[in-house]
């Protein structure tokens, strides 16, 4: 079935010149796999924004895009049914087991290629040619780490997603990653050839260069945060990869120079110990009793706050506010938050690991996220140093401007035209064997 349909949708484009791409933008709706308020459903709506904008076929005569969405597709009444009965795992039934068979006809009718904007969004098997955003390889990186840790039906259930996972990539006409070193890791990790793997990198919206709406005394107020105390700000999730624990130690350690004095020159003082802010929607982690238990257990406890999810008004007005911004990440496929941070002219200290030394280069300062007396020093270097603070800012603004939601999506139509031309080719070869 694949083949055939597969051939169907390129020989359907020897009587037009354009490729049909379905975008899937399910990753923009809320409810759907919490993506819409993590860094997916971002893409998703960014890419989204441009890809389909009234301007953008002008400009790429070979492709023109139209959106779908899973939750969308149409099932027959009594297997809808069926699946609602699922409760939280419909999404994942509707993706895996009826996406080959009872969609395919209606996709391959209205596209000749579809784009999922994330691997975890990918279906296992799917008859009609796509090619696939894969964000980051996480699962295959801390694979050693994982599947000796939580009960048995949680490590078999890991194993299950992983391996669905691993398929949709491996299936895949295509893949578009976010870093080069997100690259290297995919074609070391999956079977996916070095070739068949795109490097275009996510931009900043430019609301985050542009001035808070709110007052720091508003945001600080609605926040419920200290009016006198310098922020330390971590922006993201909470599971083992991101280091929350050695955030909470690298926090103890900044306050205990504040707090001790370290014989410079310093703004904070005994009464000014900085306050650690953490920002993200982290409920409904599978972690966050863990985390909730570090805070608790911390020394500094009484200065740590869990502020929730934030709109991006509230999260730029909050950055505007912040005297630095903390990410001691064990692994990102590209590093949004920080990089956002930058934009915000907020001074980045962040980890050394994976793709942040390409992605931040010289906008922020990188360090071992495992020494964290190191990264308190850096931290603690920024607190107390206003001139340097200033140093570190200018570069990350400057760093920042080099990343673009428009070049994300020129990028990506790139990718579908070289595609696009690739099909011309085989139908030109087929025309003439």
């Amino acid at each position: 079935m694949t083949s055939r349909l597969a051939n169907d949708s390129w020989g359907r484009r020897r009587t037009s010149e354009l490729m049909r791409v379905g975008l899937d933008l399910t990753a923009t709706e809320a409810g759907f796999k919490l993506h819409a308020c993590r860094g997916i459903g971002r893409y998703a709506a960014e890419l989204g924004n441009r890809l389909l904008a009234d301007s953008c076929p002008r400009h790429h005569p070979d492709v023109t895009i139209a959106p779908f969405r899973q939750t969308a597709l149409q099932l027959p009444g009594w297997l809808e049914s069926g699946v609602r009965l699922l409760g939280v795992h419909r999404h994942v039934a509707r993706q895996h087991l009826l996406f080959s068979g009872v969609f395919t006809n209606t996709l391959a009718e209205q596209f000749d290629m579809l784009h999922f904007m994330s691997q975890l969004d990918t279906p296992a098997w799917c008859a009609v040619p796509y090619c696939v955003t894969v964000h980051d390889v996480i699962p295959l990186v801390v694979a050693d780490r994982q599947r000796s840790t939580g009960p048995l039906w949680a490590r078999w259930r890991r194993q299950l997603s992983l391996k669905l996972e691993l398929k949709g990539i491996a299936g895949a006409a295509h893949v578009v990653t976010v870093s080069y070193s997100s690259a290297r890791d995919i074609a070391r990790l999956t079977t996916v050839a070095a070739e068949n793997i795109s490097v275009v990198y996510n931009g900043v919206g430019p609301e985050f260069f542009a001035p808070p709406r709110k007052p720091a005394h508003q945001i600080r107020a609605e926040l419920q945060l200290p009016a006198d105390r310098d922020l330390i700000l971590y922006v993201g999730g909470i599971d083992p990869r991101k280091n929350v624990s050695g955030l909470i130690s690298i926090f103890e350690k900044t306050s205990r120079r504040a707090l001790e004095g370290t014989g410079q020159t310093t703004t904070v003082g005994n009464q000014k110990r900085p306050e650690l802010v953490i920002v993200g929607d982290l409920k409904a982690d599978s972690s966050y009793r863990k985390f909730q238990n570090l805070m608790v257990a911390s020394s500094m406890r009484t200065a740590i706050h869990e502020v929730g999810y934030l709109s991006d008004e509230d999260l730029r007005s909050l950055l505007g506010t912040t005297a630095v911004f903390a990410f001691p990440s064990l692994y990102e496929g590209f590093g949004l938050p920080p990089l956002e941070a930058c934009a915000a002219g907020v001074p980045v200290v962040s980890s050394n690991r994976s793709c942040l030394p390409e992605i931040l280069a010289d906008g922020a300062i990188l360090c071992d996220p495992d020494d964290h007396e190191t990264f308190a020093a850096n931290l603690w270097g920024i607190l107390s140093n206003s001139d340097h603070a200033r140093a570190v800012s200018r570069r990350g603004i400057e760093r920042a401007r080099n990343f673009t939601w428009d070049q994300t999506a020129e990028g990506t139509l790139a990718v579908y035209e070289r595609l696009a031309r690739q099909g011309t080719l085989r139908r030109r070869s087929m025309s003439t064997s």
